[in-house]
């Protein structure tokens, strides 16, 4: 597996991840051009929210999964986004080191916490991030899309103890996801929307 930073030509094989993974999920719709339209142009979509997006592919360049992260208004925050992987590819670690690397990026412009949301039908995704330190707040948040979304939000914050082999612990090492070994992804991947000017999960 190997890791970098996703560029504007690459909208719509992220799209076709995204898809995928929908299509596992009775009642979740893919709509690209209503619900992610930043998709058109997605490095600079995250980069203009001083954030980033990143890639995992696969031994023959096929992007296989990704993630995104962005600023909020609060400027100790970070929220995270579309952390989705294919099928096949999980059991890798990819998962984990994606989202190692979106903490590292947070960490790296100042934040003290991040935020996400994930549909409360992404059972293994709520377990996935609850491994990794990410503590479920109450209630939940009802989106009004095609897939009729009702979301958990879970913060995690940077400055707390790290779980033993946690991505928020590989986050502190300096080493990059393009030098690393691919690891993979266990789980089965999360999704959601977010609903400011910032580009949606």
């Amino acid at each position: 597996m190997r890791y970098r930073d996703a560029t504007d030509a690459d909208g719509d094989a992220v799209a076709a991840i995204i898809e995928a993974v929908f299509g596992e999920y009775d009642g979740c719709t893919f709509n690209r051009a209503a619900e992610f339209p930043d998709l058109d142009h997605v490095a600079s979509a995250f980069a203009d929210h001083e954030g980033g997006f990143w890639l995992a592919e696969d031994d023959a360049g096929r992007a296989v999964g990704c993630i995104g992260i962005t600023r909020t208004a609060d400027p100790d925050t970070f929220e995270l986004h579309r952390l989705y992987v294919l099928p096949h590819a999980r059991g890798t670690g990819a998962s984990a080191r994606l989202l190692a690397q979106a903490i590292r990026h947070a960490r790296e412009h100042g934040a003290h916490r991040i935020i996400l949301w994930t549909d409360t039908r992404f059972h293994a995704g709520q377990r996935f991030y609850e491994r990794h330190g990410f503590v479920r707040l109450p209630g939940t948040r009802v989106l009004d899309d095609e897939s009729m979304s009702q979301e958990y939000r879970y913060v995690l914050s940077l400055d707390a103890a790290c779980p033993a082999g946690s991505a928020l612990s590989a986050s502190r090492s300096s080493r990059s996801p393009s030098a690393d070994a691919g690891c993979g992804w266990p789980l089965r991947s999360i999704h959601g929307r977010h609903r400011t000017a910032a580009p949606r999960h």
